[in-house]
């Protein structure tokens, strides 16, 4: 890749991630196609101009539970840790919930230390 190109590529991502411009933006302010902005923006993203990095304290769960759903072909689910054998639960759970937990609890330890 030649400087002008890296130095496009630049541009774009820094419109984009830093100045929260649109694709649709950057394009009319470049002069260029939004399916192009798209495609600098993959670029740059592959060439490691961009690196995206999700940070967070709920990072690992979020994590362990999209394994847990790729796994078991669920749509959703939260994981939650147990505390000395007492299950930690939001409020306001209905019972119904509650024993669908106890009975994932099994099933599940062997998938999490796998993970």
């Amino acid at each position: 890749m030649d400087w002008h190109e890296e130095r496009m590529l630049v541009i774009a991502a820094k419109m984009y991630y830093e100045d929260s411009l649109t694709q649709s933006e950057i394009a009319d302010r470049l002069g260029i196609y939004r399916t192009t902005i798209t495609r600098m923006l993959q670029k740059a993203r592959d060439e490691g101009i961009v690196r995206i990095e999700i940070k967070g304290s709920e990072r690992v769960r979020v994590d362990i539970e999209q394994k847990i759903n790729k796994r078991f072909g669920l749509k959703d689910s939260v994981l939650l840790f147990l505390l000395k054998k007492t299950l930690v639960e939001p409020p306001n759970w209905k019972r119904s919930e509650k024993q669908l937990i106890l009975y994932w609890i099994p099933l599940l330890r062997t998938e999490i230390q796998s993970v």
